[in-house]
């Protein structure tokens, strides 16, 4: 995957092109629209690697899967059914574009209006 990162080539999901369970989120990177004819926004899913306290090692056991959505947390049930795949390179993509919009928090779960909006060119 890093040699794909190198040379430039589109890195693919690890479930692109598999079908996806509706009640079962998957970790990875997403885009996904919040609402209907808001903007498009990066959406991380994860599970943190708990921690023994004692020792600092791994523990064995299930852990929650969490999901930050610029730089706010979601619960992933919630927000799964409207998120796509998308390479590490099109979620940094969206990441920066979100920052340079000023795409945050409420702005984020409010529709896009493209007469208000500046462009982008």
């Amino acid at each position: 995957m890093a040699e794909a990162i190198r040379r430039g080539t589109p890195q693919r999901h690890p479930y692109e092109g598999t079908s996806r369970e509706v009640d079962k989120p998957v970790p990875g990177h997403y885009a996904a629209r919040l609402v209907s004819g808001g903007p498009v926004v990066p959406v991380l899913m994860f599970r943190p690697c708990p921690m023994d306290p004692w020792f600092g090692f791994a523990i064995e056991r299930p852990r929650p899967l969490f999901a930050l959505v610029l730089g706010r947390w979601y619960d992933p049930r919630k927000i799964w059914t409207r998120c796509h795949p998308c390479s590490r390179q099109e979620f940094e993509v969206l990441e920066r574009r979100a920052r340079d919009l000023g795409i945050e928090g409420r702005r984020a779960r409010q529709p896009v209006d493209l007469a208000k909006e500046r462009s982008l060119f």
